[in-house]
């Protein structure tokens, strides 16, 4: 009963999705409140595709290399049982939208502080498959993770090798 009542909200938030507002958090990388410091592609030329398989509890990788000013496009592809997101940030990012996830699957939220499908964060439904667009800028620590609860935590983490 709890995983449908899990289930249930979770599917109940993408659907709500496009009707929620933008959280600092996700802002846009030129937002004086962003917290990440890599920067979303304003146009549909990448350098590259990048595909990731997201499991139960897994991505299919670790570590991703990557070039400043790259722009990638990355293809997630949920093969797992679980709903997933995958969202591109700093710690500070991830932890920030980790809290997020976590009012919203539990009831806690008002729905209006949570934005999915931004600009640095999709949601993957099991047996979907999402894509994001990503410039990297000069920052470093730039990190991949998936927010839903207790997933990041269980190692569905990953980090960008940035080299200039």
């Amino acid at each position: 009963m709890i995983w449908q009542n899990y289930r249930f909200k979770a599917l109940a938030g993408l659907a709500l999705a496009p009707l929620l507002s933008f959280h600092p958090a996700l802002a846009s990388p030129g937002d004086e409140h962003s917290s990440h410091h890599a920067a979303m592609s304003g146009t549909t030329e990448t350098t590259r595709t990048i595909e990731v398989i997201a499991r139960d509890i897994e991505f299919s990788v670790s570590e991703i290399d990557v070039r400043q000013g790259e722009t990638v496009r990355f293809v997630i592809r949920n093969e797992g049982e679980l709903d997933h997101d995958f969202t591109i940030g700093d710690a500070n990012t991830q932890a920030a939208h980790r809290a997020e996830m976590q009012a919203m699957m539990s009831g806690m939220s008002d729905g209006h502080s949570h934005m999915h499908n931004a600009a640095n964060a999709v949601m993957i439904a099991p047996g979907t498959t999402a894509e994001l667009l990503w410039t990297f800028g000069e920052d470093t620590n730039v990190q991949f993770g998936c927010n839903v609860p207790g997933h990041f935590e269980s190692g569905m983490a990953g980090r960008f090798d940035v080299q200039s």
